[in-house]
């Protein structure tokens, strides 16, 4: 699939983008079918006929991933807050023509719990292979966003976020 317009190449630059944000989210088959199909320029058809199953199945799997990336984006925004390359070189040089301000110091907090949801959603995740609902996933990350809020004591409106 490869990208001809620059909606289609913007398309495809979305799609990496929400990959390495979120597709540790997503099941091994899923993220390798879309590494393959967006990533590798493979057809439905070359994968399937890697993997031994329907194009059909192939195509259902990534429909289904690409669904579960736009909705974790939509719940937590993080491309959205993930600032364009040039952005940063501008910031950067800013900084540097700057006076320095005082850092805001963050306290030494015990992150180990949040790690260890963390870790526990990833292995339900896995469990469950191909994720056809993901609202008990939201609500779970949903809960950890607001431990880590708590610990940090920013909240989502001073982020600009705001939970759906």
């Amino acid at each position: 699939m490869a990208p001809t317009s620059d909606s289609a190449f913007r398309r495809v630059d979305r799609i990496n983008s929400l990959m390495d944000i979120y597709g540790n989210l997503l099941t091994e088959k899923q993220r390798r079918f879309v590494e393959l199909h967006y990533g590798e320029d493979l057809s439905f058809g070359e994968i399937a006929a890697q993997f031994k199953v329907s194009r059909q199945a192939i195509y259902d799997a990534v429909k289904h991933a690409l669904g579960n990336l736009d909705k974790f984006e939509k719940t937590l925004r993080l491309l959205e807050m993930k600032p364009a390359e040039d952005e940063i070189a501008s910031a950067e040089d800013a900084a540097k023509a700057a006076h320095p301000l005082p850092q805001k110091t963050v306290p030494d907090v015990d992150v180990s719990p949040i790690v260890n949801e963390l870790q526990a959603i990833r292995r339900k995740v896995q469990k469950q292979r191909i994720i056809y609902n993901v609202d008990w996933l939201m609500s779970d990350l949903a809960r950890v966003i607001s431990q880590i809020e708590k610990l940090s004591g920013i909240s989502a409106e001073e982020t600009g976020r705001n939970s759906e």
